[in-house]
């Protein structure tokens, strides 16, 4: 009975990888100027990195990384390929799909470079060179048909998706200076998590003074110099900040005010992910909203938790547990809305009047954000 062809085999299923070494290094197929095939199984050049406390601001990447990096005059130097099975009477060539592929040539066992496909009527492939080298004596070895001519129609299309998916492709923040190259179908990933990717001013939630757009490892930095996010607050222990809230005086307050008044947003770090805590009056509802965002993805930002705490402003810095007012829940993601993160919970809500009761002086109230690893029981 004959072996069984790609046609028997589900193209969807996933399909276990090896580790690959150098020895065949220079049988990539260069493709195009900006990518380059190369085995699934490879391990990425440059994994996607997080914020590091070495840089400036401390949200660059550590320099201390052991992570391999793309070197634009070797474009191969680090891209390691496992030598494939040759039949002992004809010369080896390059495959760029990974050799645990079901697309095999049944002569060679080596996956087809490029497309067109022929084989048997069994559907089995016999790659170019296998049939430039038999010529018209060769037969497929699997079922001994004589006609290995048939054009393979199908088993080329799933080749070239294999080919698209394998296909590295450099970091679309390039320009920006990011240097990581990977396979098409992980890029997706690293995108949202690049460091280079362009963000906007913390502030720009709240207002349209700052217009700055540039990349998130300088976003930190940016905030401080310019302003002064990383004032007016006592970090207490890794992930907790406090801040009072001064009034318009001992007989005014902005309780009072018809207007609506946003305040600039506080910086927040826990180890290498950087927060800001955001809080607002809304005057026609008579409520202020307190919240803490990530700038980070979906993903990055559920790994967190939020705790808000807002208390008499008469207590020290140290009594967060004695505290009033709690909000203890999701931390906001970078893309979401105001709009989006009212409308989802994600926030503190506390009255005018609640808030006059905490006053003393002229300090309104004392604020305590913190964040805080999720931790999930199995």
């Amino acid at each position: 009975m004959s072996e069984p062809s790609y046609r028997d085999r589900d193209p969807r299923c996933s399909r276990a990888s090896s580790l690959l070494t150098a020895d065949s290094r220079d049988k990539v197929a260069i493709r195009d100027p900006d990518k380059f095939c190369v085995s699934k199984s490879s391990p990425l050049p440059h994994p996607v990195p997080s914020l590091a406390g070495s840089c400036p601001a401390s949200i660059l990447p550590d320099e201390k990384t052991t992570d391999k990096e793309y070197d634009p005059a070797s474009p191969i130097s680090d891209i390691h390929l496992s030598p494939s099975p040759v039949h002992p009477s004809l010369p080896p060539h390059s495959s760029p799909v990974p050799n645990s592929s079901f697309l095999v040539c049944v002569v060679c066992g080596t996956t087809p470079s490029s497309t067109p496909l022929y084989g048997c009527e069994l559907s089995h492939i016999v790659c170019s060179i296998c049939r430039s080298v038999g010529g018209s004596l060769l037969s497929c070895p699997r079922c001994g048909s004589q006609d290995i001519s048939h054009h393979l129609t199908i088993a080329g299309e799933l080749l070239e998706a294999e080919l698209e998916k394998n296909c590295l492709v450099f970091c679309p923040y390039k320009p920006e200076g990011c240097s990581t190259v990977a396979r098409g179908q992980v890029m997706a990933q690293h995108k949202e998590q690049c460091l280079f990717r362009p963000v906007k001013c913390p502030k720009s939630m709240f207002s349209m003074s700052c217009t700055h757009i540039g990349p998130l490892c300088t976003l930190q930095q940016h905030g401080r110099d310019r302003h002064n996010l990383h004032q007016g607050v006592t970090e207490l222990e890794l992930g907790v900040i406090s801040s009072k809230m001064f009034d318009k005086g001992r007989d005014k307050t902005c309780c009072d005010d018809p207007n609506n008044a946003k305040f600039q947003p506080l910086e927040l770090t826990y180890q290498d992910s950087l927060f800001y805590c955001y809080f607002e009056r809304v005057a026609d509802r008579g409520l202020w909203f307190f919240f803490i965002r990530m700038f980070g993805n979906q993903e990055q930002a559920s790994m967190f938790k939020a705790n808000i705490m807002i208390g008499h402003s008469g207590l020290e810095r140290g009594d967060k547990e004695v505290a009033g007012l709690r909000y203890s829940g999701a931390v906001a993601h970078y893309s979401m809305t105001r709009e989006e993160i009212r409308g989802k919970g994600m926030v503190l809500a506390v009255a005018d009047e609640v808030l006059r009761s905490c006053k003393v002086g002229n300090v309104l109230f004392r604020v305590w954000f913190q964040v805080e690893e999720q931790t999930y029981q199995g």
